[in-house]
Protein backbone atom coordinates (compact mmCIF):
# COMPACT_ATOMS: atom_id res chain seq x y z
CA UNK A 1 0.00 0.00 0.00
CA UNK A 2 1.17 3.77 -0.58
CA UNK A 3 2.37 4.77 2.65
CA UNK A 4 5.85 5.19 4.57
CA UNK A 5 6.94 5.54 7.93
CA UNK A 6 9.16 8.16 9.07
CA UNK A 7 10.17 7.85 13.23
CA UNK A 8 7.07 8.67 15.13
CA UNK A 9 5.21 9.86 12.35
CA UNK A 10 3.72 8.61 8.79
CA UNK A 11 3.52 9.60 5.36
CA UNK A 12 0.40 8.77 2.73
CA UNK A 13 0.68 8.79 -0.96
CA UNK A 14 -2.33 9.41 -2.39
CA UNK A 15 -3.36 10.77 -6.08
CA UNK A 16 -5.76 13.37 -6.05
CA UNK A 17 -8.39 14.46 -8.57
CA UNK A 18 -9.66 17.86 -7.96
CA UNK A 19 -13.11 19.05 -9.47
CA UNK A 20 -15.20 15.58 -8.91
CA UNK A 21 -18.87 15.65 -7.84
CA UNK A 22 -18.43 14.12 -4.37
CA UNK A 23 -15.90 13.45 -1.99
CA UNK A 24 -14.37 10.36 -1.84
CA UNK A 25 -11.12 7.75 -0.93
CA UNK A 26 -10.62 4.60 -2.58
CA UNK A 27 -8.24 2.11 -3.95
CA UNK A 28 -7.23 1.25 -7.23
CA UNK A 29 -4.60 -1.36 -7.85
CA UNK A 30 -3.32 -0.81 -3.95
CA UNK A 31 -2.96 2.82 -4.61
CA UNK A 32 -4.89 5.62 -2.71
CA UNK A 33 -7.18 7.98 -4.89
CA UNK A 34 -8.97 11.00 -3.39
CA UNK A 35 -11.43 12.64 -5.51
CA UNK A 36 -12.15 16.55 -4.16
CA UNK A 37 -15.12 18.86 -4.67
CA UNK A 38 -12.84 21.58 -4.98
CA UNK A 39 -10.92 22.91 -7.76
CA UNK A 40 -7.11 22.90 -7.93
CA UNK A 41 -7.28 26.51 -8.47
CA UNK A 42 -5.00 29.01 -5.72
CA UNK A 43 -4.55 25.93 -3.30
CA UNK A 44 -8.46 24.93 -3.07
CA UNK A 45 -7.72 21.55 -3.42
CA UNK A 46 -4.89 21.12 -1.06
CA UNK A 47 -6.53 22.76 1.23
CA UNK A 48 -9.64 20.69 0.81
CA UNK A 49 -7.64 17.19 0.49
CA UNK A 50 -6.26 18.80 4.19
CA UNK A 51 -9.76 18.83 5.79
CA UNK A 52 -10.98 15.96 4.20
CA UNK A 53 -8.33 13.77 5.06
CA UNK A 54 -8.47 14.72 8.84
CA UNK A 55 -12.36 14.41 9.02
CA UNK A 56 -12.52 10.48 7.42
CA UNK A 57 -9.04 9.56 9.36
CA UNK A 58 -10.12 11.27 12.60
CA UNK A 59 -6.58 13.70 12.98
CA UNK A 60 -6.91 17.30 13.18
CA UNK A 61 -6.41 18.75 9.67
CA UNK A 62 -3.98 21.34 10.78
CA UNK A 63 -1.89 18.16 11.71
CA UNK A 64 -1.74 17.47 8.69
CA UNK A 65 1.24 18.36 5.90
CA UNK A 66 1.78 18.08 2.02
CA UNK A 67 5.10 16.72 2.24
CA UNK A 68 5.52 16.65 -1.81
CA UNK A 69 3.24 17.40 -4.36
CA UNK A 70 1.91 21.28 -3.59
CA UNK A 71 1.30 21.36 -7.82
CA UNK A 72 0.85 18.07 -8.72
CA UNK A 73 -2.10 15.01 -8.71
CA UNK A 74 0.29 12.69 -6.68
CA UNK A 75 0.58 13.96 -3.28
CA UNK A 76 2.60 12.76 0.04
CA UNK A 77 0.85 13.78 3.00
CA UNK A 78 2.60 13.95 6.71
CA UNK A 79 0.68 12.63 9.88
CA UNK A 80 1.40 13.31 13.25
CA UNK A 81 0.57 9.85 14.30
CA UNK A 82 2.37 6.14 14.14
CA UNK A 83 2.71 3.62 10.73
CA UNK A 84 0.15 1.20 12.46
CA UNK A 85 -2.49 4.10 13.65
CA UNK A 86 -2.55 5.20 10.10
CA UNK A 87 -2.97 2.05 8.38
CA UNK A 88 -5.81 1.43 10.75
CA UNK A 89 -7.65 4.48 9.96
CA UNK A 90 -7.03 4.14 6.64
CA UNK A 91 -8.63 0.82 6.22
CA UNK A 92 -11.57 1.98 8.04
CA UNK A 93 -12.14 4.91 5.82
CA UNK A 94 -10.91 3.69 2.42
CA UNK A 95 -13.80 2.64 -0.10
CA UNK A 96 -13.37 -0.54 -2.55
Amino acid sequence: MSSRKDQNSSRLFVRVHPGKKTDRFYLVNEEFHIDLSSRAIEGQANQHLLKFLGKILSVPPSSLVIERGLSARYKEVGFPISQENLMERVRGAVSV
